[in-house]
C-alpha cells in the first residue's frame, strides 16, 4: 500500500462527523455570538481553520479551530485582544 492510501484509509476509518448539526459546529456556534460582541466593528470574518476545515480530522483526536479576523485599525494589540476574549469565554 502507498502512502496516500494508507493516510486516506486511516482517515475513512475514524472519519469525524461534520457539517450542521454536528458536535465541532454545535460547540463552533455557542462561540459565535460572544465573538461578534466582543470584537465589536473590528470583526471582519470567523471561520474555521486547521484540521476540521481540511478534512484531515480524525474521531477521539481532533479540535476545532476558529479563526477571528479583525480589522487593521482594531484599537488593541494582541496581549489586550486575548485578554478581552479570555474574559469573555
Amino acid at each position: 500500500m502507498v502512502p496516500d492510501d494508507y493516510v486516506r484509509s486511516i482517515l475513512t476509518k475514524y472519519e469525524l462527523q461534520t457539517g450542521e448539526g454536528s458536535p465541532a459546529e454545535v460547540a463552533a456556534a455557542e462561540l459565535m455570538q460572544p465573538i461578534t460582541e466582543w470584537a465589536g466593528r473590528y470583526l471582519q470574518g470567523i471561520s474555521f481553520c486547521g484540521s476540521y476545515a481540511k478534512g484531515t480530522r480524525v474521531r477521539g483526536a481532533t479540535d476545532i479551530d476558529i479563526l477571528v479576523s479583525l480589522g487593521p485599525r482594531t484599537p488593541l494589540d494582541a496581549d489586550k485582544l486575548y485578554e478581552r476574549l479570555f474574559d469573555v469565554s
